[in-house]
């Protein structure tokens, strides 16, 4: 049967925080979501993404980043879903949804999960090619281009030269390696340019650490580089995973 809207969801999220003391793990916070709404079937909750991932478990992921985004949710601690006074107000004037019981072994992991296990690093040049392939892209992990080899570029046909996206996934290094090798990329082809930062969650966080970096040798690529973050990574994924075949459909030339 269809999920519950957006908006049932974001009040069953802010119900399952503020009946916690204002504050929860994710961990917890699925399963108690979940339980707002029985009519949902165990074939609902188990239903996968074309990406394997849990197809309810993104919905929960997704709708919480509206929550934060509107600063009903906060940003801070990570690892721990907090309830903000917008979201207390909000619930005070529409109330809170009731409690079913549901067995937790019935909830799939979510998104930011999954990434968490295995080989961060292939898991990441994986859902960056299955991004650009959605999209239309000619896409290919571990790229040669003069002295550097990319983890994901993304061309506009297969047959051109020029990469129009490049991505670097800095796991394990140095980010002024990593931002050198996407200054030749940039000077070579004036490609869109992604730097996915795995050691840090908060954007506000990856922003400040490159911040004295963009200032200084590698200016001139600041305004052409987007920082990303894992989990934006994951959640972009299994947004687009979602409306592949519509997305093909808009997109056919």
């Amino acid at each position: 049967m269809p999920f519950p809207s957006y908006r049932e969801t974001e009040k069953a999220i802010l119900s399952v925080l503020q009946d916690n003391g204002g504050s929860a793990k994710p961990s917890d916070v699925y399963p108690a979501v979940t339980a707002r709404f029985p009519q949902l079937t165990d074939d609902d909750i188990r239903a996968a993404l074309p990406s394997g991932g849990n197809r309810w478990a993104n919905r929960i992921q997704w709708v919480r980043q509206s929550l934060v985004a509107s600063g009903q949710i906060s940003r801070k601690p990570y690892g721990v879903w907090r309830i903000t006074d917008a979201g207390r107000a909000r619930l005070k004037k529409e109330g809170t949804l009731a409690v079913r019981p549901v067995s937790v072994s019935r909830i799939g992991e979510s998104p930011a999960v999954e990434l968490q296990q295995g080989n961060l690093h292939q898991q990441l040049q994986k859902k960056l090619q299955e991004i650009g392939h959605i999209l239309g892209k000619f896409c290919v992990s571990e790229y040669p281009e003069g002295p550097y080899q990319y983890d994901v570029v993304w061309k506009e046909d297969q047959n051109l030269v020029r990469a129009s996206h490049v991505f670097e996934i800095q796991h394990h290094g140095n980010l002024a390696d990593a931002l050198l090798k996407l200054k030749h990329a940039h000077d070579v082809w004036r490609s869109r340019l992604f730097l996915v930062v795995t050691g840090e969650r908060d954007r506000r966080r990856v922003d400040s650490i490159l911040g004295p970096l963009f200032s200084g040798v590698f200016h001139e690529i600041r305004s052409e580089t987007i920082p990303l973050t894992p989990e934006e990574v994951s959640d972009l994924h299994d947004v687009l995973s979602s409306h592949r075949d519509m997305l093909r459909e808009m997109l056919a030339k």
